[in-house]
């Protein structure tokens, strides 16, 4: 038998070494998905959980849990998944087991990005030496500039989840620009119509497009997508 995960994250299924269709051993709830399994002793699995990837989300922060599964013969669960560990923020990957399938290992780690200015040549490359443009502890991603060149549009966790801020480039501090329930991020600048596009996540079957003038306002809905994960 082998255990994977399918290719699109949504289950683990049990492969046989013949022509017999793959049977799901285990499957996530509608807004995780599969990051590793690894087979234990027993018909054990060790499964690592992650919340399901967004096409319009930068940010590396997200829940992981690790769960045990058991397989009977025929391929399905045989007991109810025991959860054993889980983390906010964190990455975990290369999971794998003791000889005697007692302990679990893996790689944990923590990304902080944020965003740094430098001068820019197209002919000889940065001409300067970058400088950090956004001072704080949480993930910041800088998605588009504003009109006037001068100014920044930022995907930023600071407040939790994700916010639309901007930040003149000589200013250390950054200013809310769309802050709704739930995410929204990519702001884009949408050429010289006075507008800035950008992603709302409602669920994770669901997102819309909005839009809101460059100079700040209430927001508008554009479209609403259905369906994507």
């Amino acid at each position: 038998w082998l255990y994977v995960a399918r290719a699109d994250r949504r289950s683990v299924e049990r492969l046989a070494l013949d022509d017999r269709p793959p049977v799901a051993v285990f499957t996530p709830a509608e807004d995780e998905e599969v990051a590793d399994v690894v087979a234990v002793t027993g018909g054990r699995l060790v499964v690592v959980i992650s919340e399901r990837a967004r096409v319009a989300d930068p940010s590396p922060e997200n829940d992981v849990t690790i769960w045990m599964v058991t397989a009977d013969p025929g391929g399905t669960g045989s007991a109810p998944p025991r959860r054993l560990a889980d983390w906010h923020g964190d990455l975990v990957a290369l999971a794998n087991t003791s000889a005697d399938g007692t302990r679990v290992v893996f790689l944990r780690s923590t990304v902080q990005t944020d965003v740094y200015l430098a001068a820019f040549d197209p002919e000889v490359g940065l001409t300067d030496v970058p400088r950090r443009l956004t001072d704080d502890e949480r993930n910041d991603y800088a998605t588009s500039w504003a009109p006037d060149g001068a100014t920044v549009f930022l995907t930023t966790t600071r407040r939790g989840p994700m916010d639309i801020f901007t930040q003149p480039i000589d200013s250390d501090t950054a200013e809310p620009f769309v802050v709704e329930p739930g995410d929204q991020v990519v702001a884009r600048v949408a050429g010289d119509t006075g507008w800035v596009l950008y992603h709302e996540w409602i669920g994770p079957q669901i997102r819309r497009i909005m839009r809101v003038r460059v100079d700040g306002g209430r927001p508008e809905l554009v479209y609403t997508l259905h369906g994507l994960g």
